[in-house]
This record gives C-alpha cells, structure tokens and sequence, in this order.
C-alpha cells in the first residue's frame, strides 16, 4: 500500500540524489533547487535560479569547448581534441 508524498518527502528526495543542492522555499511559484555555486565569482540570478559567470559564455565554434578560468575570470576556448 502506497503513501501520499508530502512536499517535504519530495524536498528530502531531491536532495539526496541531487548532492549539494538547497531548496529555497521562497523561490515562487514552488520553490527552487539551487545547483552548488561553480566559482567563487558567479552570481546566483533570483529570477531563473541559475549560477551566472560575471562574462557571459562566448559563441564557440565547432570542435572547440568553453572552459571557466576563475584566476583570470574569463573563458578558454579550448580544442576538442577528442578522447
């Protein structure tokens, strides 16, 4: 026989499976999962929840992939040398 699941049985769910993550219950409409911040200089945006790099990610070509530097706080373009 199942149980209801409450809210807070999801929240605790979520959580565990999701390591580091908070949930801030003030986030409207339901809340919000909040990933661990990546870098010291990203900003948490209170609107999507999202963690954002003080310099947006450039458009990278192909066969090339965007790496944070967080001493230098700017994007290494690096190739994709494949594995």
């Amino acid at each position: 026989q199942g149980r209801a699941v409450t809210k807070e049985d999801y929240i605790t769910a979520i959580q565990q499976n999701n390591l580091g993550f908070t949930f801030d219950a003030a986030a409207q409409p339901d809340g919000a999962f909040i990933a661990p911040q990546p870098f010291p200089s990203w900003v948490l945006n209170t609107q999507t929840y999202q963690w954002e790099p003080p310099v947006p990610m450039p458009t990278v070509p192909d066969g090339y992939y965007a790496v944070w530097d967080e001493i230098a706080e700017e994007w290494d373009i690096i190739l994709n040398q494949g594995v």
